[in-house]
């Protein structure tokens, strides 16, 4: 008569074993099977940031190029980059009238937004409320 236990424990030992090797498996091939370089539309890779859109500084380590002016394009949209004399995305700070109220947003790609339009950043949306000026940091 078959032993209930050891049945069980051989079917519970197949499953495991094919889990195992079925993780093993994927591994393999998600290691060897390279994504298309293009395919990284959110620019979540360093090497995938747009060229020259950060410098080395010695306070902050790495910073936002200035006076840089280039384009970024992917899988589905181009869109132009500007940053000023302070690398601060958006308008030189000079072609802002002086009583205009200046707020500044702070944050990391998210708020850098190099994937929209520089107006459609939520900095942008917010320098068109009440002429404010909303500097993208």
């Amino acid at each position: 008569m078959p032993n209930p236990k050891a049945s069980l424990s051989a079917k519970l030992g197949l499953v495991l074993g094919g889990l195992v090797l079925g993780l093993f498996l994927a591994e393999g091939v998600g290691r060897f099977i390279a994504p298309n370089q293009a395919a990284d539309l959110l620019f979540n890779a360093s090497d995938a940031s747009p060229m020259n859109l950060y410098v080395i500084d010695k306070e902050t380590r790495v910073t936002t190029a200035p006076n840089l002016s280039t384009s970024i394009q992917s899988l589905d949209y181009t869109v132009d980059i500007r940053t000023n004399a302070v690398g601060l995305r958006g308008p030189a700070i000079e072609d802002i009238p002086k009583d205009t109220p200046h707020w500044i947003a702070l944050g990391d790609s998210f708020t850098m937004s190099v994937q929209v339009n520089e107006s459609e950043t939520f900095a942008g949306q917010l320098s068109t409320l009440n002429g404010v000026q909303v500097w993208n940091a």
